[in-house]
């Protein structure tokens, strides 16, 4: 009880040392923004750019350009690439879509892998939020339901808004229920609109096969629209250079399949170079990003320490004073150490706070620029790292102050 007594002494101490708590806490907030802002970076190679990172992408040719049985037997034939020692898939995702009537088209996502999509993924969200069930569905920004009127020649179109149920029913009592979760922006779609009065709806992979049944066709009226693969690699790990050659070597084994003229009525008629994402550009990137990092990281250990041996010297005569009192070495060290903490803690929330704020200004103010929890926690877990040295250093210049030290003049 009397060290932890000792130690909310030792913060509120803090506080009141004005001008050193404002400078050191400065301090602290920008190496927490900046490390902050380097684990984002990083963490959306593995989430925004995950495809840029270890991805390749096939891209059908035209509109109609694929049927849904080619596409599978492409994907089939892609993954037998495997069988070469130099070809490697970690991961795979097929979009589909198909025209139920003249004024509905519906696409497969799937919701267990978003970031596979270069498209319809949670970065491009404008409103909303990505689907997190399979009866939630995307549309694309300003997208409006069509229905006839009653009245002859009459057509009624409105607008999709979030939070809309949009269902289907049958005349034997069957329905099918799709609730509208989010928009996305349309700037980076690979297939474009062919009626501007059409409902896209994006939906997982599930629930766009039991639709298709509901509307009495079967995945045969179906086509392809594109795949996405991606190879072994984790961007956090230095390994960037060994994704980018696997993403190369993939690329370059899936070429004479899509290229060959032969096999195009077996695959379809696909764009004739595979989608290279740039992966040596993440790859250098995230390099860059680490050894940044490491750099701030040493720098703040290195404030961290000279900070340490600071509070120790000038405070050296009120440790002696703490000693010759009768204090342990264990309530001494705690009264120095919490004035560490103390200042790492209120410069975390600082810098955090700060970082925040200017990616939310940069982004244009957008919502979904918040920096995600990995981030902040990482963060934290670095802040708390870089003043353990500093703790360290304390302690041993607290058993090295003598308590006659107390008696001597200044």
């Amino acid at each position: 009880m009397g060290n932890f007594r000792v130690f909310k002494k030792s913060v509120r101490f803090t506080f009141r040392t004005k001008k050193r708590f404002y400078v050191f806490t400065l301090i602290f907030a920008i190496i927490a923004s900046i490390i902050a802002f380097y684990i984002d970076e990083l963490d959306s190679l593995q989430t925004d750019r995950f495809l840029e990172q270890k991805g390749v992408v096939l891209l059908q040719d035209d509109d109609y350009g694929v049927t849904y049985d080619q596409g599978r037997n492409l994907l089939d034939d892609i993954l037998d690439l495997e069988s070469d020692a130099d070809i490697k898939i970690d991961d795979h995702v097929i979009y589909d879509y198909i025209d139920l009537d003249d004024f509905l088209r519906i696409y497969s996502i799937n919701i267990n892998k978003p970031w596979f999509s270069n498209f319809a993924k949670p970065s491009l969200i404008t409103n909303g939020r990505f689907p997190e069930k399979s009866s939630e569905v995307l549309v694309p920004d300003g997208s409006y339901q069509i229905r006839n009127s009653s009245v002859d020649n009459i057509r009624v179109r409105s607008k999709i808004v979030i939070g809309q149920k949009i269902i289907y029913e049958k005349s034997n009592g069957d329905s099918l229920s799709l609730k509208v979760v989010g928009t996305f922006d349309t700037d980076n779609l690979q297939v474009k609109p062919d009626k501007a009065d059409r409902l896209w709806l994006f939906m997982n992979t599930n629930k766009f096969e039991q639709l298709i049944s509901f509307f009495g066709n079967d995945t045969s009226d179906a086509y392809t629209y594109s795949m996405s693969f991606t190879v072994p690699g984790n961007v956090l790990l230095f390994d960037q250079k060994a994704t980018h050659k696997l993403v190369s070597n993939l690329n370059e084994g899936i070429k004479p399949l899509i290229n060959d003229i032969a096999n195009l009525p077996t695959y379809g008629s696909w764009e004739p170079t595979p989608e290279v994402l740039p992966s040596r550009r993440a790859a250098e990137e995230g390099t860059r990003n680490m050894v940044n990092l490491g750099f701030v990281a040493v720098g703040g250990i290195i404030l961290s320490t000279m900070f340490a041996y600071l509070i120790s010297r000038f405070r050296r005569r009120e440790i002696a004073i703490l000693k010759a009192m009768g204090y342990a070495h264990s309530s001494v060290r705690i009264s120095l150490i919490a004035e560490i903490v103390t200042l790492a803690f209120a410069g975390f929330a600082f810098g955090i706070t700060l970082a925040q704020g200017l990616l939310y200004y940069l982004s244009d103010f957008n919502q979904h620029s918040l920096l995600r929890w990995q981030a902040v926690g990482i963060s934290f877990l670095i802040n708390v790292a870089i003043s353990l040295p500093g703790m360290l250093f304390v302690s041993r210049r607290v058993l090295s102050v003598s308590p006659s030290e107390a008696f001597r003049d200044k």
